[in-house]
């Protein structure tokens, strides 16, 4: 009885989906990436009161300073412990989401 649901098991592990390599880029990864930035920036990076719009910023400027959170060197409340958790290319990516070209 526990040979069959052990082949059965095996095959379902040898089907099933692989983990996106770094390489395995989504199109549009960047929107994806963007979800928990929206609670504060807005779906669109229009800000809202005290919370600066991200929406027409360079995005050159936006990554040195998603880098610059992340590293500690611009302090902040919350985006320094929600930088960290992104690599240079998920911040670049983020970076072109929400600014201009």
């Amino acid at each position: 009885m526990k040979r069959p649901f052990f082949i059965l098991a095996l095959g379902l592990l040898a089907t099933a989906p692989h983990p996106a390599s770094a390489t395995d880029q989504l199109p549009n990864q960047g929107s994806v990436l963007a979800g928990p930035c929206a609670s504060c920036h807005g779906s669109d990076g229009s800000g809202a009161g005290a919370i600066p719009a991200l929406k027409g910023r360079p995005a050159s400027v936006l990554l040195d300073q998603l880098k610059a959170f992340r590293s500690g060197a611009l302090p902040s409340t919350v985006m320094g412990r929600l930088a960290k958790g992104y690599s240079d290319d998920q911040l670049s990516q983020l970076a072109a989401h929400f600014g201009d070209k």
